[in-house]
C-alpha cells in the first residue's frame, strides 16, 4: 500500500508483482498517460481498468486504449448508492473506439435491480433526451445519513420516497443509456444560458498536447458568470491559448466559449484524486474581487 498515488509504482505492480486489475479516477489515468514510456507492453498483465469518480473525455479514453489497455470499464455510482448505478463495459468501449464515438460519452446502462429516472426541479420526469437531475432507486441505495433525516434540505443527496437524488445532471437516450452532463453545483449560468463545463472540457481535450482541463464559472458583473478554462500541457508538447480558443470557436456556440484560458503547471486535487474545482473557483473569484 502507498500513501499516495504513484504512477511508476502502479506500472511496476503490473510488470513485476502479479497485479492484474485496478480502479482509478480519470486524473490518475492522465498521470499514467503523462509517462513517456507507458505502453501496452508494459501493462500487458492488466486484465481490466475500471474508472469512476468522473467521466473521462473521449480523447483520453482513446489514448488509454492505445497506450495502457483496451480493456476498460466505467462505473457510475456514489457512496450513498453502492454497488454501481450504471456500467459502461469493455465491449462498449471497443464499440466507441471503432466508430460509435457517442457511446464513449455515456456512463452506460443501469445495473441489474437498479432504477434510474431523470427529473426536473419538481421531481417530475423530463422527456427522453432532456437534461435533469439523476435519481436512482434500488437495494443499492442508502436508507439515509446516520443521525440525519433523509429529507434534510441541507443535504445535497437526499432520499425521498426511496429515490436518491444524486445532485448529478444527466439525460437518458431511448435505450435507457445514461449520459452524465455535470454536477448541479458546477453548472455555469452566463447571460441567462445554462452552460455545462464537461461539454467544453471534452472539446478542449481534443487539442493536441492538452494533458488535463478544468472549466469553471467565474463571477462576472455583466454576465453573472463567465467561462474560464484551465489546462495543463503534456510533457514535451506545446499548446497556446490561441490554439485552444480557435478550436473552441469551431466546435461550440459562441456563448459557451471560454472568456479566459489559462495554462497552469498542475491542478489542486481533492482527497479522492479529482481536480478540486471548488478551490479553482475560489482562487479565480478572489482575483475578481480584488
Amino acid at each position: 500500500m502507498h500513501a499516495k498515488f504513484e504512477p511508476e509504482s502502479l506500472v511496476d505492480a503490473f510488470e513485476n508483482r502479479g497485479a492484474n486489475a485496478t480502479a482509478l479516477v480519470p486524473t490518475m489515468v492522465a498521470r499514467l498517460l503523462a509517462m513517456p514510456d507507458i505502453s501496452l507492453e508494459r501493462m500487458a498483465n492488466l486484465e481490466i481498468l475500471g474508472y469512476a469518480g468522473a467521466p473521462m473525455p473521449p480523447e483520453q479514453i482513446r489514448q488509454c486504449f492505445e497506450r495502457i489497455t483496451p480493456r476498460m470499464s466505467q462505473y457510475y455510482g456514489l457512496v450513498e448508492a453502492i454497488p454501481p448505478v450504471t456500467v459502461l463495459g469493455p465491449a462498449d468501449h471497443r464499440r466507441g473506439i471503432e466508430g460509435d464515438t457517442e457511446i464513449l460519452t455515456s456512463a452506460g446502462l443501469p445495473c441489474n435491480g437498479v432504477e434510474i429516472r431523470i427529473v426536473d426541479e419538481l421531481g417530475q420526469d423530463v422527456p427522453t433526451g432532456e437534461v435533469g437531475e439523476v435519481i436512482t432507486r434500488g437495494d443499492h441505495v442508502m436508507r439515509g445519513y446516520y443521525g440525519q433525516a433523509g429529507q434534510d434540505p441541507t443535504v445535497t443527496k437526499a432520499v425521498r420516497d426511496g429515490w436518491l437524488y444524486t445532485g448529478d445532471l444527466g439525460k437518458c437516450d431511448a435505450d435507457e443509456r445514461l449520459f452524465l452532463v455535470d454536477r448541479k453545483g458546477d453548472m455555469i449560468i452566463s447571460g441567462g444560458y445554462n452552460i455545462y463545463p464537461r461539454e467544453i472540457e471534452d472539446v478542449i481535450a481534443e487539442v493536441p498536447g492538452v494533458h488535463e482541463v478544468a472549466v469553471v464559472g467565474v463571477e462576472d458583473a455583466d454576465w453573472g458568470q463567465h467561462v474560464t478554462a484551465m489546462i495543463t500541457v503534456t510533457v514535451g508538447a506545446s499548446v497556446t491559448v490561441d490554439q485552444v480558443l480557435e478550436h473552441c470557436k469551431s466546435r461550440m456556440a459562441s456563448y459557451k466559449k471560454p472568456k479566459d484560458v489559462r495554462i497552469v503547471a498542475e491542478f489542486p486535487l481533492n482527497s479522492t484524486g479529482k481536480i478540486a474545482k471548488k478551490v479553482l473557483r475560489e482562487q479565480l473569484n478572489s482575483e475578481v474581487a480584488q
